[in-house]
């Protein structure tokens, strides 16, 4: 038992070992550790016009022209003719030409008759109310002329109750044999003649009457001839608009077909890199809307897209810091100590999307930061492009060790809120509604 009994320096050296891990152990539950929400991402360009873009057609035609050399991962510059598109009518542009310069005749012509149909309704109108005038101071003479026939009655009804007093006072005297009987005669011719008088100015102011009612109904007569004729002449200025609206809607058609066929060079929206490639030269037939090839832009402004859940998303807030890791980058990561890790990058959180993507995870936006003094910004954009897949933590509470091991045995979150919020808080944000 002696002979194979273990050597005091090995008995040693294991003792030494066994306190030195009970040590470690004991000193990794008070170690500090770095909490993380994890996310899963891609690099995206931080301005959405910097993204791939689908370009489709404007128009309808025959791939005629194709940029010399251009392969899928060329490279063109902002307004270069990537491709050229043929009309499927060989003449379609002289001929939509030739229609625009005929309606375009017809509009003048349409004009020019809209001008004579409004002179003719203005002249129209001051007939009829140089008429109107007219039947008026005519339909004024007519009753004047009936007033002054009134007027004559009544005059000559006096001179008749005047003459006929006469008659009454001869007769008496007469009977008394103080006046003669011719003198008597005369006095009685005279009371018979101013009743003729009477009647005839009394017929007089009938026929007046009459003529005054006729001229009446010959005013309104002529008042209803005149307002249609009103209606007919502005019924005519209508048409004539209503044709040159017609011709001038026909003209922007045409125009805009013409548009068209100004639209058939399809130029680099901006510079970039053709990703896919759809247009064949001489045989593929285009619609209008058909997507023709992809461009990623070229851009040095580039962020990372992180989908973090929702069980994180309250703990996130713009400014915090992020640890990110690239997909075909070396690195060696150490969650809670990212002090020590190795080709990871950091970020701060840009923007946090108010909604999920339907599966109960947000979008939030990181942009480059450094966090350290080693660090020198995001590997240049000859390895880091769009589309890259990327691990993200985004840095949260520092906390020990032993914590950070109870709390995931848990399954509690990163942070729980020192103060749960009560009902005054909530009544307190809440907003009224407006009367």
């Amino acid at each position: 038992m002696q002979l194979v009994r273990t050597g005091r320096l090995v008995r040693l050296i294991a003792r030494v070992t066994f306190i030195m891990l009970v040590v470690s152990i004991i000193a990794m539950v008070f170690l500090p550790w770095r909490q993380t929400a994890r996310g899963i991402g891609t690099v995206i360009a931080l301005d959405p016009q910097e993204r791939p873009q689908r370009v489709r057609s404007p128009s309808k035609g025959v791939v005629s022209y194709v940029k010399e050399g251009l392969r899928e991962g060329s490279f063109v510059e902002k307004d270069d003719i990537v491709l050229r598109l043929t009309p499927f009518a060989a003449d379609g542009v002289l001929q939509l030409e030739t229609q625009i310069i005929a309606m375009e005749s017809k509009e003048a012509s349409a004009m020019s008759s809209l001008e004579v149909a409004q002179q003719a309704a203005n002249s129209q109108q001051l007939s009829g109310e140089s008429l109107a005038e007219s039947l008026k101071q005519d339909y004024q003479a007519a009753k004047q002329k009936w007033e002054q026939s009134k007027n004559e009655v009544t005059s000559l009804q006096a001179e008749l109750q005047d003459k006929e007093n006469q008659l009454r006072i001869a007769e008496e005297v007469a009977a008394k044999g103080l006046i003669s009987r011719e003198e008597l005669f005369s006095k009685g011719q005279a009371v018979q003649s101013a009743k003729a008088k009477v009647l005839k100015a009394e017929n007089g102011v009938q026929e007046f009457y009459a003529a005054l009612l006729s001229k009446e109904e010959e005013i309104e007569s002529k008042r209803q001839d005149i307002d249609i004729k009103n209606r007919t002449a502005n019924q005519k200025v209508l048409e004539s608009m209503q044709k040159i609206n017609t011709i001038e809607k026909e003209i922007i058609d045409l125009r805009n077909k013409r548009g068209e066929l100004d639209r058939l060079e399809i130029r680099a929206p901006r510079s970039g890199y053709i990703q896919q490639w759809f247009g064949l030269e001489g045989s593929d037939t285009i619609k209008e809307g058909d997507q023709l090839f992809v461009i990623v832009p070229d851009t040095e402004d580039l962020a990372v897209e992180l989908k973090v859940s929702g069980n994180d998303m309250p703990l996130i807030h713009e400014g915090d810091r992020v640890r990110l890791q690239f997909e075909g980058w070396p690195a060696v990561q150490f969650v809670g100590w990212p002090s020590v890790a190795v080709g990871t990058f950091g970020g701060k959180v840009n923007r946090v999307f108010p909604t999920d993507d339907g599966m109960g995870n947000f979008r939030v936006v990181v942009v480059p930061d450094n966090h350290f003094a080693r660090e020198t910004g995001w590997p240049d954009d000859r390895y880091l492009r769009q589309g890259v897949r990327t691990n993200g933590w985004v840095l949260l509470k520092q906390v020990p060790l032993g914590y950070e091991i109870w709390r995931q045995l848990n399954g509690f979150p990163p942070v729980v809120a020192a103060n749960e919020p009560d009902g005054k808080a909530k009544e307190s944000k809440m907003k009224l509604p407006k009367l």
